[in-house]
């Protein structure tokens, strides 16, 4: 689903966190660019893709909806509740869209309900016993879909809870050995590893990987703390890590070990958002020496994504979110100043 090689690259350890440097390799792709919102009706927020070029997101508004961007064509994804907004978060490959609808459940106050869209049209994937809100997060090709179910109420918020969990055969079921006073899932992978986050307390959180019917911790640096966001198919995760001084740095765990992504000199913020099978990884990066803020690492090395489409196209670049195994991306930038988001496709050498 997601993987990355870099079997060619040279670790160095700086204090308990490995930095890769970036070892030779071939100059990265030129891409053509499609924008995803060009009449003000599509996709102001892209979420995700798959390998077939299908865009998931959001159209912001007075009532925001999710939108799946299909070859030129776009469809909404309906509401199943009495509220018009809905969210997606996740496209597999056959086309099923995973994510949340808002559901009324007393005047003026309205919950996530976890859904999945099929052709446009919603599938009510419902929560656990007890609680009152839910939300899928991501779905693999199997099928198998993960996320989490929880409480909340307005008057006793420090009463919340979230639990990861997982539908599969139309049955939700809620993980067992997850320590902490929450969790909630973010990917899950083709073998069915599932990556999340767990709540510590307030204000701490840790990502994991739950395998084999139990929560692995992921290593943390010595000093901060940190936020995972993607998994691959042979179990690594890509995310950010908080520094001291609030600094986010993007990071790559593999084999048991954080691993820095080489950013250029003077970088403030950077955030590994995605990888694909062919060893890439699309982010945002806060840095001078950067046109805009989107970036692509590849074999070890870091470019700026803007330097990759076409000249005097007015586009500035400013995030990629989601990258697929043909190298297509989606992010967020402008187009002649207006928000706008974007798909970029390689150009294959002839």
């Amino acid at each position: 689903m997601r993987t990355i090689e870099f079997c060619a690259a040279v670790t160095v350890i700086i204090g308990s966190v490995l930095r890769i440097q970036p070892s030779p390799s071939s100059s990265p792709p030129r891409y053509t660019i499609v924008d995803l919102n060009a009449n003000g009706r599509g996709i102001t927020y892209a979420r995700g893709l798959n390998n077939r070029g299908e865009v998931i997101g959001i159209l912001f508004g007075a009532a925001s909806v999710g939108k799946l961007y299909s070859h030129g064509k776009l469809t909404k994804l309906q509401p199943f509740g009495d509220l018009p907004a809905s969210e997606a978060s996740y496209i597999n490959d056959m086309g099923l869209v995973v994510g949340d609808s808002r559901v009324r459940i007393l005047a003026g106050l309205h919950r996530t309900r976890a859904c999945m869209w099929v052709k446009g049209q919603p599938r009510d994937l419902g929560l656990l016993p007890g609680d009152n809100m839910s939300d899928a997060s991501a779905i693999n090709n199997s099928g198998a879909i993960v996320g989490m179910s929880g409480t909340f109420d307005l008057n006793q918020p420090e009463k919340g809870r979230t639990r990861v969990v997982t539908w599969a055969a139309g049955r939700i079921r809620a993980l067992e050995g997850i320590p902490g006073e929450g969790s909630y899932a973010l990917d899950i992978n083709e073998s069915g590893v599932i990556l999340g986050m767990r709540i510590v307390s307030d204000s701490e959180q840790r990502p994991f990987i739950y395998i084999g019917g139990k929560a692995r911790d992921l290593p943390l640096p010595r000093a901060g703390t940190c936020f995972a966001v993607s998994l691959n198919d042979k179990g690594l995760v890509v995310g950010e890590r908080h520094s001291s001084d609030k600094a986010s740095h993007a990071v790559l765990w593999n084999n048991g070990r954080i691993i820095d992504l080489v950013t250029p000199a003077g970088t403030k913020d950077s955030r590994a958002l995605d990888i694909n099978n062919s060893g890439q990884i699309v982010s945002s990066c806060g840095s001078a020496t950067f046109r805009g803020g989107a970036c692509l690492w590849e074999n070890g090395r870091i470019h700026d994504l803007n330097v990759l489409i076409p000249n005097s196209t007015g586009w500035i670049l400013q995030t990629a979110q989601a990258v697929n195994d043909k190298g297509q991306i989606v992010g967020s930038g402008t187009h002649y100043g207006n928000d706008r988001t974007f798909l970029l496709t390689p150009v294959r050498s002839k």
